[in-house]
């Protein structure tokens, strides 16, 4: 893949993404692709690690799954602390 030249937006890219099931939740509906809240803050950070890191979408896609795992784990953890208070 050449990339040299500007990267295609994720409105030019984003179709096959969301096909290849990179945004999970995501529906199509009258011809146009919804996603969730969760879907579109996961597209929003997928594209940025594209941009700063040159990932490709797949990487970039893992990336945000880490993350996200993180995110909940953190989220279990302030749980837990806040019960045992």
């Amino acid at each position: 893949m050449d990339r040299t030249g500007p990267k295609p937006s994720l409105r030019e890219e984003g179709l096959p993404a969301v096909e290849e099931g990179l945004f999970p939740g995501a529906e199509c509906v009258a011809g146009t692709w919804r996603l969730t809240s969760v879907g579109l803050l996961r597209a929003r950070r997928m594209r940025q690690l594209e941009r700063d890191f040159d990932a490709v979408p797949e990487l970039a896609a893992l990336v945000a799954d880490l993350i996200e795992e993180m995110d909940k784990l953190r989220d279990e953890l302030r749980a837990r602390a806040n019960a045992r208070s």
